[in-house]
């Protein structure tokens, strides 16, 4: 393996070294980050102050939270627009700022890379249309972005021969065909809907909603339907949310291991909240090998029929019945780490590796791949929670949890200003680290799993408890929610 790690490495150090690159990012810090990102698989040096920017072969292109670094120096391009609060919004917002850039940064692109030869990086939710006339390096071409929908994947998962539980797709303007088919297909918790992309693409839980009776399925059908043409049901799928990613090459789809999705229910106002994601759960190994024989036969679906390459995800409900999908994200997902370890103590960018992939200009032997990721995954599990708070911290506080017999409490609790980001790395031996923070127009708390947090059953219930703890103590403001899976069978 370390062979094969080794000149992996090698190979996207000689891609990411070889002329300039913009990294478009949400936030300044987040574009900061990119560009260390690339400077590390490089062997660069990241630009620091402006100055170094003028020279440096790296620069980032930012749109919302700008601050300045420790020496009020703006290490980075920036449109300084507001943030929404809201990470998918701001995200395609900023897909739409760096297809209108303002003159005054066209013009410092140009100073900087006059040939606009410069290759372009961007977050994997973007197109592959041009930013400021320049290449997009392992961007989506139209047909990928189109399988976003999820009403768009009903005939994907048709052909690539997998068990999905039923659906149908329904015109909004006929109120009684959605009645209709929403009692034909509810089960104990009704049933779920996922509207079109007409209004553009929608992830987490926006765009999904729990229908529990008839009269809710009526005027859920007229309220939807001022923005939307059609809808996708389901029944609840009661179980443990979950997702695998898949790696298409030129002639094989490389699976990786199952992860679970934190969902989350308010049973009152039936609205579904998406909290994240982690890899500490363990399923039975039977339904592990389905979900990775799934993302299989839809990686070679999507080769045969989009000419798909690299990274995507596979999302569902692992039910009493097995693994049943419901969409697909033809992107790099969350879930599946930024960066895994080397042997050596060194990493590979996993990102910038599904990048050079996309372009074609790596190409990983897959036997080794697989059996590289499977063993690195195994064995670093990683995974958080991210909950939408009614309250908003006067400052950013900080602090790690600790468990003894079974007992939570808080330590190096810390409050203080600064630009505060999720993925801060919990103290050893800790279940968790967490962040009380304002964000844009809203305020979240984040958790970083660690150590110490239980390796095997779903994650979701013990993130909640962790929340409700951190509630009862700093009283952010957190939402009466329950775990999904527990509304039916655990696995």
């Amino acid at each position: 393996m370390e062979d094969f790690e080794t000149e992996l490495r090698e190979q996207l150090a000689a891609i990411y070294r070889d002329g300039r690159w913009i990294c478009v990012a949400t936030m300044a810090v987040m574009a900061t980050r990119f560009m260390g990102q690339v400077a590390e698989t490089a062997g660069l040096e990241p630009p620091q102050t402006a100055e170094e920017r003028r020279t440096s072969p790296l620069i980032g292109l930012a749109v919302h939270d700008i601050a300045p670094d420790a020496d009020g120096v703006f290490p980075i391009l920036s449109l300084d627009r507001p943030s929404s609060g809201d990470l998918l919004v701001d995200t395609l917002g900023t897909e739409a700022a760096i297809a209108d850039l303002p003159s005054s940064v066209l013009d410092e692109l140009d100073a900087w890379d006059p040939d606009r030869s410069a290759r372009v990086l961007v977050p994997p939710i973007f197109s592959c249309e041009p930013v400021a006339s320049r290449y997009v390096f392992g961007g989506r071409p139209r047909t990928w972005v189109d399988l976003e929908d999820k009403l768009a994947v009903l005939d994907l998962f048709a052909d690539a021969g997998i068990a999905t539980a039923p659906a149908e797709v329904v015109e909004l303007d006929d109120n009684i065909a959605a009645k209709a088919v929403h009692g034909r297909l509810a089960g104990s918790h009704g049933t779920v809907w996922a509207v079109d992309n007409s209004k553009g693409m929608h992830g987490g839980a926006a765009g999904t909603h729990w229908v529990t009776s008839t009269a809710d399925a009526v005027e859920l059908a007229g309220r939807l339907g001022v923005d939307h043409r059609r809808v996708r049901i389901m029944p609840f799928l009661t179980g443990v949310p979950c997702s695998i990613h898949g790696i298409v090459l030129e002639d094989i789809t490389v699976a990786t291991r199952p992860n679970e999705m934190l969902v989350y229910v308010d049973e009152t106002s039936r609205v579904f909240h998406y909290c994240r994601f982690g890899n500490h759960w363990d399923p039975p190994a039977a339904d592990r090998e389905a979900m990775v024989a799934a993302a299989i036969a839809v990686g070679d679906t999507l080769r045969t029929q989009v000419d798909f390459s690299g990274v995507f995800s596979l999302d569902g409900v692992l039910t009493a019945d097995g693994f049943r999908p419901t969409e697909i994200n033809p992107r790099y997902g969350m879930a599946l780490p930024s960066t895994l370890p080397m042997t050596d103590g060194g990493s590979i960018d996993m990102f910038l590796l599904d990048k050079a992939i996309i372009a074609g200009v790596v190409r990983p032997d897959p036997v080794l791949l697989q059996r590289w990721l499977l063993r690195r995954l195994d064995d670093n599990r990683r995974g958080g929670a991210t909950f939408t708070t009614a309250n908003r911290p006067s400052q950013k506080r900080t602090a790690t949890v600790v468990a003894d017999d079974g007992d939570l409490s808080l330590v190096d609790v810390q409050e203080g200003e600064g630009v505060a980001t999720p993925g801060d790395e919990p103290a050893a031996a800790a279940l968790a680290s967490v962040t009380w923070m304002p964000v844009g127009a809203g305020q979240r708390v984040w958790m970083t799993f660690g150590d110490a947090f239980p390796v095997g059953p779903p994650a979701a219930s013990l993130a909640l408890r962790i929340a409700r703890f951190v509630d009862d103590r700093w009283n952010v403001g957190l939402d009466d929610l329950t775990p999904a899976l527990t509304l039916g069978a655990d696995r």
